[in-house]
């Protein structure tokens, strides 16, 4: 598993090559429930604020999710 600092440091073609990769898949199985403000998360209930099932504050997933949608444009 990622740590936070590593999460933080990834560009968007990165968290999704490492969501789709055997590392992550094997640790997570199944799907989200209940989750608001998560990203690319799996097997994770009733949390906010977290990426790749890692666990952020809300000042660092915003900061997070405006980079990653910067990189969209």
């Amino acid at each position: 598993m990622k740590t936070k600092d590593e999460i933080m440091e990834m560009s968007k073609s990165e968290l999704v090559k490492y969501y789709n990769s055997k590392e992550f898949r094997a640790e997570t199985k199944k799907e989200n429930s209940g989750c608001t403000d998560c990203y690319g998360c799996r097997n994770i209930k009733n949390k906010k604020y977290m990426i790749c099932n890692i666990q952020l504050t809300r000042k660092e997933y915003k900061k997070k999710i405006k980079e990653l949608e910067g990189e969209s444009k």
